[in-house]
């Protein structure tokens, strides 16, 4: 949303964009923005011009992408193959749920992980990185 709010149309964005991220990503703490003069650099930096940093506060910001993730909960058949607590007890290549867990969502075993979460198993579980299988999806 922030680009629109630019008015200097694409170019000034990307402009903006890369000067943000670009100043987040300072190694030397002195150059990176924020870091010397507080969070306000960021909430007047161009690319924030309308952000509702109260909401976002309040926790009540809205995102401006909510993905739909019913597909994931929705009950379905398992036809054959391991069962959700066999696999939640054996582990993967790793020897964890979440491990496990991801492994089947980069091999496209959704209908297992879907079963799995209707038998009570969290999707949230992670791996040794704490990635879970919505960020391998």
């Amino acid at each position: 949303t922030a680009p629109s709010a630019l008015g200097g149309g694409a170019g000034e964005a990307v402009a903006t964009t890369k000067q943000v991220v670009e100043g987040l990503l300072q190694v030397e703490p002195n150059r990176r923005l924020c870091c010397f003069s507080g969070i306000g650099e960021l909430h007047h930096h161009a690319w924030y011009v309308g952000f509702d940093w109260e909401a976002l506060g309040n926790l009540s910001l809205e995102p401006p992408l909510a993905p739909e993730l019913k597909h994931l909960l929705d009950h379905t058949k398992r036809s054959g193959g391991q069962s959700p607590r066999d696999a939640e007890t054996s582990g993967g290549a790793h020897g964890s749920l979440g491990s496990r867990l991801c492994e089947m969502a980069a091999q496209g075993q959704l209908d297992e992980i879907r079963q799995m979460v209707a038998e009570g198993t969290s999707i949230n579980v992670g791996d040794f990185d704490q990635r879970t299988p919505l960020h391998v999806v």
